[in-house]
């Protein structure tokens, strides 16, 4: 069946960032042992991008449990220079002329686990990525995050649309699980090459 809305993860997909690890420029802001710092930045990240903890708060942390030296202005700047965030300007570039073949038949959407440092430091670095997309659902603003199946149910509620209406690309496959159960397609995303391959098969079935 051919999809109505196309739902895109940000992170690994428009945006390759640093995994499960800190680049040593961070970790010599801190006072606190190397594990200790490591364990409290990918420890507290879920509830941080839930919205659990505010950015003040989660900035205050830092200071208390991780040691971190410097201003909150410093702290949002080196958060994000941390995570070595780089723009995927094939995949845009792939989007944009998906975007124009598919004019006034498929819906993009935005469903990304993300913090609000993060989201605004991407916001001003490539404010394209979020003004492209007819709906954007982000984590912190919803106060869920993938997989659990309460952000999707979230996700469709809003857009109004139907599980099998609806095509979810992401690059962890366990973000898939869900969405799978309930109907929606699911596409795992291993380059712009993959990408390609997938949606021509959906884009080209019948309506």
């Amino acid at each position: 069946m051919r999809p109505r809305v196309l739902i895109f993860d940000v992170g690994g997909v428009f945006v390759k960032h640093r995994e499960k690890t800190l680049p040593q420029f961070f970790l010599d802001r801190h006072t606190a042992p190397g594990d200790q710092i490591l364990n409290f930045y990918f420890g507290k990240h879920h509830d941080y991008e839930r919205n659990r903890i505010s950015s003040e708060e989660f900035f205050k942390q830092a200071c208390n449990e991780a040691g971190y030296r410097g201003t909150y202005e410093e702290f949002e700047e080196d958060f994000c220079k941390a995570f070595e965030f780089e723009f995927d300007r094939e995949m845009f570039d792939f989007f944009l002329k998906l975007k124009v073949r598919c004019v006034g038949e498929v819906e993009f959407w935005i469903l990304s686990n993300v913090n609000e440092i993060h989201y605004h430091y991407w916001r001003r670095h490539w404010p394209g990525l979020f003004d492209n997309f007819w709906q954007v659902f982000l984590s912190f603003e919803l106060g869920e995050r993938k997989p659990d199946p309460e952000i999707f149910k979230l996700v469709l509620g809003a857009g109004q649309k139907t599980p099998y209406q609806c095509v979810f690309v992401d690059d962890r496959e366990e973000n898939g699980v869900y969405p799978k159960q309930i109907g929606m397609g699911f596409i795992h995303y291993r380059g712009v090459a993959k990408l390609r391959e997938a949606l021509e098969k959906l884009l080209d079935s019948e309506t």
